[in-house]
């Protein structure tokens, strides 16, 4: 049993009190709970302890405004869904597959966490929602769950600072000897659904719709073009004034029936 604090029971339960405070900022939990010689204090102070950790690793399988919405109850963990305009964001690594097939499995892990990493980190301090990793694709979008009016440029900002951000981590594999993942991305502004998608016991809260296949799309006509960063006409429309586009073509692509002007994104204006 721990020892009989200096100051009493009101120093144990302002420390308790201070650790449920916490609970919401989704940080590590320290490494010790807060303990008491009361049994009840103790409990208590074990129990949230248990909560931080949980949370937090909560917040480390699921993006964390999602873990946020969950707890103060602003996103339902009901299935379903509702319309509304995003903007989303997909990411393919050029020749992965090939990588993968000679490259250590460990190693690729490995490897591909860091890449990973460096990717998402862009993503989030743009105010992105991280959907779902397929495996070295990444899959993204914004204005969900929480409304951003700027969220066309957030997308377009995230994507031209992880280019820079992977030109980096690439220079370090190359360093150790590891192959470069030279990265493409597709971006597309529409309507999709959003909401929680799966069974009853198991469910992800993602983005459905043309919205999101587009993206895709765009993604994988980077290796046609020889470009890095594909936009949609849409995209192209609500951030020129703000980053400067290259035209490259008009398509119909695949699964789409209307065509589409398609843009190079190369960098964004200065202020």
């Amino acid at each position: 049993m721990p020892a009989r604090e200096p100051n009493g029971m009101s120093k144990t339960i302002q420390a308790i009190t201070l650790e449920a405070h916490r609970l919401p900022t989704m940080a590590p939990p320290p490494k010790n709970a807060v303990r008491s010689f009361i049994d009840e204090l103790d409990t208590l102070g074990r129990t949230i302890h248990n909560s931080r950790r949980a949370i937090w690793s909560f917040s480390r399988l699921a993006p964390r405004e999602i873990v946020r919405g969950v707890l103060d109850n602003s996103i339902s963990t009901e299935l379903g869904g509702k319309r509304q305009e995003i903007t989303a964001l997909f990411t393919d690594v050029r020749g992965f597959t090939t990588i993968a097939e000679s490259a250590d499995p460990d190693g690729l892990m490995q490897q591909t966490s860091r890449y990973f990493t460096a990717l998402t980190d862009v993503i989030l301090s743009q105010g992105g929602t991280v959907d779902k990793f397929i495996g070295d694709a990444v899959m993204a979008f914004w204005n969900a769950p929480n409304p951003q009016t700027d969220h066309c440029e957030r997308a377009c900002r995230a994507a031209l600072q992880a280019k820079v951000a992977i030109e980096a981590i690439n220079r370090q594999f190359e360093k150790e000897g590891l192959p470069p993942f030279y990265t493409r991305f597709g971006i597309h502004f529409g309507e999709a659904v959003v909401g929680n998608l799966g069974s009853s016991e198991r469910m992800n809260y993602t983005a459905l719709g043309s919205v999101v296949n587009l993206a895709a799309r765009l993604e994988g006509l980077n290796k046609q073009y020889d470009t890095q960063v594909l936009v949609s006409e849409a995209v192209y429309a609500r951030v020129h004034h703000r980053f400067n586009c290259r035209f490259v073509d008009t398509v119909v692509a695949k699964g789409m029936a209307a065509e589409t002007r398609v843009y190079e994104l190369q960098d964004e204006l200065p202020d």
